[in-house]
């Protein structure tokens, strides 16, 4: 076939380079499309195998290395609060100066946020802990943001109260 392709057109092919332009281009009869096509079995057809594998990969009972025990805490590498784990069979940790609020106040109001009076998100103490609407602390990150630090936080957030008390009477 290269033969007769050289001598008609005066190239210089061989018969590998032939058969595999043929191939690529679909000349030598089905097109690999990579596809099953209608009939045609799969490779592992009448294969068995193992079903099942995580069933019986692990042990009833079984603890993992890594299980942190109850009640103890983590530091959010992301955003630097601290969570605390409150369950044990399915592990969850939630942020532990929320979960402290609760234990000691009560649950949180929705539309309301604790907020850290020192701005210290590791210094967790129940008088560290403010309760404040989200209109509030909107109102005191739009407003106070320029002189809200640690010292002047609180002061902050009880002029955004006052300023949003002001609004509803005015």
């Amino acid at each position: 076939m290269a033969e007769k392709f050289n001598a008609k057109f005066g190239e210089n092919r061989t018969n590998d380079s032939m058969q595999r332009w043929c191939s690529k281009n679909n000349f030598l009869g089905v097109p690999n499309t990579g596809r099953f096509i209608k009939g045609q079995s799969a490779w592992n057809d009448g294969k068995t195998g193992y079903m099942g594998a995580n069933a019986t990969s692990f042990k009833k009972g079984n603890v993992p290395h890594n299980t942190k025990p109850l009640f103890s805490e983590r530091t959010c590498a992301k955003d630097g609060y601290v969570l605390i784990k409150i369950r044990e069979e399915h592990p969850q940790f939630v942020l532990k100066h929320r979960w402290l609020w609760e234990q000691v106040k009560g649950p949180i109001p929705e539309n309301h946020k604790i907020v850290f009076i020192n701005e210290d998100k590791t210094d967790i103490r129940i008088d560290n802990l403010m309760l404040v609407s989200d209109a509030e602390l909107a109102v005191k990150n739009i407003k106070f943001s320029k002189v809200s630090n640690a010292e002047t936080n609180e002061t902050c957030l009880l002029l955004s109260k006052l300023h949003i008390a002001a609004k509803k009477v005015a």
